[in-house]
């Protein structure tokens, strides 16, 4: 396990704000949870493989990772995570996205809390589509929460018809970063935030070599 530690003091960033004393550490399990995280995150997701912050001073923690649809932890290094690409389901990613959060005593209201979301598959060029999850989950009826978590496919379509994002193709390599934010709406400090980037490799070989086999089977057999 990889841990960064952020000074107890307000540190400048560069956008400006300040942030309060959290750690990151890399290949973790949320505290909040059991072997899986269901109740939190639908089913079958295992409480692992996260990039975790945790501020135990404001009893908050937070955590960021990326799945294989339907099987579970992918391959990474620290918070770079290795999907394939291709489809799941039609127009969908091999891949999601999965954030997790534990407010402590706090609920979503009382914070300010952003989702970026890459949408730009060019290494080192990044095309942010800012979720406001607060506004979202107040709006929703669901801000009186203060544990919560989510799990989504860039290829679901509420990204370009809700959010104005632009399209996505879940069969180009590339890498798409994410950052998960939890500031103080009172003066702006951060109080956990955890990134990390999704990195899109060609299929197999093999796969695609396997693929093609059956559409040509498939084509005698008509």
């Amino acid at each position: 396990m990889k841990t960064v530690s952020c000074a107890l003091i307000a540190l400048a960033t560069a956008a400006g704000t300040a942030a309060a004393g959290y750690t990151v550490d890399t290949d973790a399990a949320v505290t909040f949870a059991g072997s899986d995280l269901n109740g939190i995150v639908g089913t079958g997701i295992p409480n692992s493989n996260f990039v975790r912050a945790i501020n135990a001073g404001e009893d908050i923690e937070i955590g960021l990772k990326a799945i294989e649809r339907f099987v579970g932890d992918l391959p990474n290094t620290g918070d770079r995570y290795f999907a394939d690409a291709g489809e799941s389901d039609p127009g969908l990613a091999t891949w999601n996205y999965v954030l997790v959060a534990n407010l402590g005593p706090r609920t979503i209201a009382d914070l300010q809390i952003n989702l970026l979301v890459d949408f730009d598959p060019a290494f080192g060029a990044t095309d942010f589509v800012d979720v406001d999850i607060t506004t979202s989950a107040v709006l929703g009826g669901f801000g009186s929460l203060s544990t919560f978590g989510d799990s989504q496919n860039l290829g679901f379509d509420f990204w370009s018809l809700a959010l104005g994002a632009p399209p996505f193709d879940p069969n180009a390599p590339g890498e798409y970063d994410f950052v998960f934010t939890v500031t103080d709406p009172t003066n702006g400090v951060v109080l956990a935030e955890v990134t990390n980037v999704v990195e899109v490799v060609p299929a197999p070989a093999g796969a695609a070599a396997f693929a093609a086999l059956g559409v040509f089977a498939l084509r005698r057999r008509r």
